[in-house]
């Protein structure tokens, strides 16, 4: 009996041991996890806690997850609910959770004009981007870091190091500066000179947001957040990258027995009924023979001026805080050495902020940021490149100026037909730069006296200097010590200085004060504030030329030709502004805004100007009738007003004089006393859709954007001859339609993050008026019309090329006939281009032109993945233009030979009779087939480029504690990696500077990088 007995005790000691083990074991837990609403929720993380352990809930809000230990506990994660962790105590089915909403983050709110305002109540058209959204790239430009990122158009102005990108909101509603309002801070001019610096930035792109900054507010207005001092322990953060940049498009040249065999067949081209040249037709250099091309130098010049660019940036901020008080210290150092030779921007900056709370209810606040740039360029011009002879070698140690760089002796430049010269010896001998300094500070004052009123008060000054300087040296030349100067076009006796120096000093004085209240579901909210401006700008130039002995102008007095000129300007304005808000049940929303701006850029009588505007929404899924349990928002959107444009020259409505030699005054343009604000009048229809507790999200924008009053330069009846030949009057009528979306889905799978984002714009531009104009033109290439967009392409229709003499002769005998001209006048001949006889009167001529084409992109597009896994970061943002035409300049020089410059292989495409199936022009003739505007000229310039993509990775906490850091992230990307497009050119992303001039690639155009950044970013 005992012995059973200890049998029994045995069995049930191991029993009860493998309990216990399977106790401290492995287990599966199953369960649901639902709202406080009852409501299952998708996507919520569950993660063994102090593991990496985890799982998400599916549709139905339903987990099941794996334990590594069955007495462990499970923490539950979701956006927009407060985070929860529970024990597990060997429960294994039927685990029910319920996650509460987390109140702070239903109130987020996000930053608006003045102030800030919940983001759920919010009914204008705004898009927020945050830290996760913009620090996807290595680059200091803020502007380019939204490229892809919203609905607007943004594209880098050109290659040129320093240079930054144009933002369009919602097309352009101006002949002027089209350029949005930016704001940081809360605080109009502040500099932004760090880009780590920034935290968020919110788009203002509708009147109903953007009419509370008035006057400046019709192009858009970009609000910046930049960061601040937390507590806790000292934060100290480095952020630096490193680039590796090589230019786009750069085109294949011919070598020197191309550049001989291409002259000949332009000569042949020219004489068709010649045959082969003779010594009697041309130079003994095109004679050559294979053996002796082969001894001279075959020098591919684009090879020699452009290189790799090596392009640095460094930034450190350190940062803390106490209860009373906030600091934030960084400085920034770039440095950027462009592609082609002696170009490069330099570029420091320091800021400091300083923030203290002597009393519960009081704020100072103290910002100071200082910077100084330089740029040094050569003004690309691919004149210079393009007109360099292969033959001619980059360095000769015996050249008679003795700066031993390559030229052709005068014998043997007698032997060729070439007045060029050697462009690095152009672009080394040439000093220009630029450089600018910049002081800025703001003091802040908060008071706080009662629950929900909020007084601010900012008081900011500014002091810049912005100085130029050229300095041309008497060595150019590349043929002999005579030679002309082919980058100035014109004769160099001496050296040659132009300087110029403008110092421009500002302050503002802004105060205001916004107070929010809660009575039971009604949310009410008001501003009121004014703003005092004062502005003072002082510009200086010499120039000098003919024996000055150095880079200073005060050597030009030994000079014997010299002029110079100064002159100052001042400005003020005074705004009155103020918005009421009000929310009922988080359901119904209104928001009014007004200003009054005045400013003494106008006329008496015409300075002052009222902008208001109102919005509302309705938050359909706040209704109790709203039954769709997956959607978390339905927001329908309404918002119109009107906004101002003051960025215009100042004093147009006054005359300036300038003083003469013989001592008299000479008018400078003609005023117009009328001159006042151009306004642009937006309407606006919005919805915005979150389902999934925001995984998905979608905001669908309709607007109508007209502008009037829009300034434009006529010229002057012919019987007026006091001032200039044209003024500028408010005349202009421009509109702009169209439609905005965005999309993003976010979502988690285990470790694995992913967020997808896309976002697309329809615009269509149309000018409506220019008064009593015709038009209004934009160079040679461009006119603005009514019932077309700004800046169209005019010229003439290319149909097809002319095939025979038989063809043209025909043509030419009914023309003489009826008109007494050739049909097309010049000197044309077959394989040149033919156009088009529009209005059927039989002869060419200016009648015959029209709009051939649209500068402005109809679609802009992006698309932009995020994933994160374990540490690793992986971002990708591509982004493109669709419907937009370039009229491509270069054609003229990359595919014919244009007088003695050298070409590409393109020029072997070329019509010759025995290729006559092409669509290129024959060589030579260049002064009607190529410089005449046509048709042919436009290309197709919509493109999609994988803008940026980048691998990162994020050093575990075990690591980085170990090294005594706080953080720790290494980073590889490639920026401009491809691109899909039609155009022809170095690059098709490119902007003007000039709105009426938009959309001319030419030889000017300064091309942007491939490039290879390896980044780091510490924290201490």
């Amino acid at each position: 009996m005992k012995k059973y007995l200890k049998i029994k005790l045995l069995i049930l000691i191991f029993l009860t041991g493998i309990q216990y083990t399977n106790a401290q074991g492995t287990a599966v837990v199953n369960g649901a996890v639902i709202s406080d609403q009852n409501d299952p929720l998708i996507g919520v993380t569950v993660t063994e806690t102090g593991t990496t352990n985890g799982v998400i809930t599916d549709i139905d809000g339903k987990f099941s997850i794996k334990l590594k230990n069955a007495t462990g506990k499970l923490t539950f994660s979701y956006v927009g609910y407060i985070t929860q962790t529970i024990a597990v105590n060997n429960q294994s089915k039927n685990l029910k959770v319920v996650l509460t909403e987390d109140s702070k983050q239903l109130e987020e709110v996000i930053v608006v004009g003045y102030g800030v305002q919940k983001k759920a109540n919010v009914s204008g058209s705004i898009t927020s981007l945050g830290t996760r959204d913009l620090h996807t790239m290595a680059t200091n430009d803020a502007s380019q870091a939204l490229q892809g990122k919203a609905p607007v158009y943004v594209s880098r102005k050109s290659g040129l190091p320093g240079e930054g990108s144009s933002v369009y909101m919602r097309g352009v509603g101006t002949l002027n500066n089209a350029a949005p309002l930016w704001i940081i801070d809360g605080v109009p001019g502040m500099p932004l000179d760090n880009f780590n610096e920034v935290e968020s930035i919110q788009l203002l792109k509708d009147a109903a947001s953007a009419a509370i900054y008035g006057i400046e507010a019709a192009n858009g207005v970009v609000l910046v957040t930049t960061k601040k001092g937390a507590k806790g322990r000292i934060a100290v953060n480095y952020n630096g990258y490193v680039k590796i940049n090589h230019a786009l498009g750069l085109p294949e040249m011919l070598g020197t027995q191309g550049y001989i065999d291409m002259y000949k067949a332009r000569w042949m081209s020219n004489n068709p009924d010649k045959g082969e040249p003779t010594t009697n037709d041309i130079k003994s250099f095109y004679f050559l023979t294979p053996n002796e091309v082969s001894q001279l130098p075959n020098t591919d010049w684009v090879d020699v001026m452009f290189g790799t660019g090596i392009e640095h940036s460094h930034s450190i901020d350190i940062s803390g805080a106490s209860d009373r008080s906030s600091y934030f210290l960084s400085a920034m150092y770039e440095n950027d050495e462009g592609t082609y030779v002696n170009t490069n921007y330099e570029k420091w900056a320091i800021k400091t902020r300083f923030e203290q709370t002597p009393l519960k209810w009081l704020k100072f606040s103290q910002t100071v940021n200082f910077s100084h740039s330089k740029r040094k360029h050569n003004a690309l011009n691919w004149q210079h490149v393009l007109r360099a002879n292969p033959a001619m070698n980059v360095y000769d140690d015996t050249n008679p100026m003795g700066t031993g760089y390559g030229y052709f002796t005068d014998e043997f430049a007698g032997t060729i037909d070439w007045q060029g010269g050697n462009p690095l010896e152009s672009a080394d001998l040439k000093d220009h730069w630029e450089k600018w300094n910049v002081a800025w500070g703001n003091l802040q004052v908060i008071i706080t006296p009662i629950k929900g009123l909020v007084w601010t008060t900012n008081l900011t000054g500014t002091l810049s200097n912005h100085a130029t300087s050229s300095f041309l040296y008497n060595t150019f030349g590349g043929i002999s010590t005579n030679s002309i100067d082919f980058v100035e076009g014109k004769n160099i006796q001496g050296h040659q200085l132009d300087y110029s120096h403008n110092q421009s000093t500002s302050y503002l004085l802004n105060t205001y004060v916004n107070y929010n209240k809660l009575i039971g579901k009604h949310d009410l909210g008001a501003m009121v504030g004014f703003e005092v401006r004062e502005s003072r700008n002082d510009d200086a130039s010499g120039y000098a030329e003919w024996g000055i002995p150095a880079q200073d102008l005060r050597s030009t007095a030994l000079t014997d030709h010299r002029d110079g000129t100064n002159s100052w300007a001042t400005g003020s304005s005074y705004s009155i502004f103020g918005r009421v808000t009000y929310a009922y049940d988080n359901r119904y929303l209104l928001t009014a805004n007004f200003r009054n701006d005045a400013t003494d850029i106008f006329a008496p009588g015409k300075r002052s100007a009222f902008f208001p505007s109102v919005s509302v929404g309705w938050n359909i899924a706040n209704e109790k009738f709203f039954k769709v349990e997956k959607i978390n928002d339905l927001k329908l959107r309404f918002g119109i007003g009107e906004i101002g444009n003051n960025s215009i020259d100042k004093n147009w409505w006054r005359q300036e004089y300038k003083l003469q030699t013989n001592g008299t005054w000479l008018a400078q343009k003609t005023p117009n006393k009328d001159v006042t604000w151009e306004k642009t009048r937006i309407t606006n229809i919005g919805i915005d859709l979150g389902a999934w507790n925001n995984a998905f999200t979608a905001t669908i924008d309709l607007y109508n954007k007209k502008t009037r009053d829009a300034l434009i330069e006529q010229k002057m009846p012919s019987h007026i001859g006091v001032g200039s030949s044209t003024y500028k009057l408010n005349k202009g009528e421009i509109s702009n339609k169209g439609i905005e979306v965005a999309l993003s889905y976010r979502g988690s799978i285990n470790h694995f993050n992913y967020l997808v984002s896309g976002n697309i714009s329809y615009n269509k531009n149309k000018v409506l008026n220019i008064g009593n104009a015709s038009y209004l033109s934009g160079g040679s290439f461009n006119r603005t019309l009514v019932d077309g967009p700004i800046a169209a392409f005019w010229g003439y229709v290319a149909d097809g090329l002319y095939q025979t003499q038989a063809e043209i002769d025909a043509l030419n005998t009914i023309s003489m006939e009826k008109w007494g001209v050739a049909y097309d006048a010049g000197n044309i001949g077959p394989g040149d281009i033919k156009f088009k006889d529009l209005n059927g009167d039989g002869r060419i001529n200016d009648e015959d032109m029209t709009s051939i084409g649209n500068p402005w992109p109809t679609y802009v597009y992006g698309f932009n993945v995020n994933l994160e896994y374990k540490g690793f970061e992986f971002n990708m943002n591509w982004q493109g233009v669709a419907d937009r035409d370039i009229y491509n300049n270069t054609k003229q020089c990359l595919e014919n030979m244009n007088a003695d410059w050298n070409s590409t292989p393109d020029v072997w495409n070329a019509w010759t009779p025995n290729n006559t199936q092409t669509s290129q022009p024959r060589l030579g003739n260049a002064t009607h087939n190529y410089q005449l505007p046509n048709s042919y000229m436009v290309e197709d310039g919509s493109y999609l480029r994988l803008k940026n993509i980048q691998l990162g990775y994020n050093f575990k906490k075990s690591v980085v504690s170990k090294m005594k850091l706080s953080k720790l992230k290494i980073y590889v990307g490639v920026e401009n990696a491809l691109t899909f497009t039609k155009f022809k050119g170095f690059d098709p992303e490119f902007i003007g500077n000039n709105n009426a001039e938009q959309g001319v690639y030419s030889l000017t155009q300064y091309p942007q990088s491939r490039s290879i950044s390896f980044g780091l970013n510490v924290g201490f």
